[in-house]
């Protein structure tokens, strides 16, 4: 990872890939998500950009409350996406996050599936509060 640049004016870090005020991620002022993670290619930092700031770190949380609803049966990336309005993109993408250490696996993967409504089986997600 390169060092971050500097903000000409105030010398604020800024994210050397975006050019935003950003570090790891995480505004320099604020400290919240910036925008959401991305890989190395530019299609990939575009999706994050249009992400607006804190649209991630909101969808994450609308996620996270709304499997704490579900108890020990979770949901599959399809039902989460059919409930909270969310297309696939952006739905598989939080839950991804969510049961990433980054988020401290939030959620996890019991290891079993459901249908979805194409009828293909599709893991399960849990929040971890659910199991105790």
């Amino acid at each position: 990872m390169s060092e971050p640049a500097q903000h000409s004016l105030w010398d604020i870090p800024t994210c050397a890939r975006c050019g935003r005020v950003n570090v790891d991620e995480t505004c320099g002022f604020c400290g919240q998500d910036y925008h959401a993670p991305y890989s190395d290619d530019d299609t990939s930092l575009a999706a994050a950009q249009s992400m607006g700031y804190g649209k991630a770190k909101t969808l994450r949380h609308k996620i996270t409350e709304w499997m704490l609803t579900r108890g020990e049966w979770g949901a599959t990336c399809d039902e989460a996406e059919q409930q909270l309005d969310l297309s696939h993109q952006t739905c598989s993408a939080r839950l991804n996050e969510l049961a990433s250490t980054k988020y401290g696996h939030t959620l996890h993967r019991p290891g079993h599936t459901r249908p979805t409504r194409s009828g293909r089986q599709a893991k399960v997600y849990v929040h971890r509060a659910a199991n105790g």
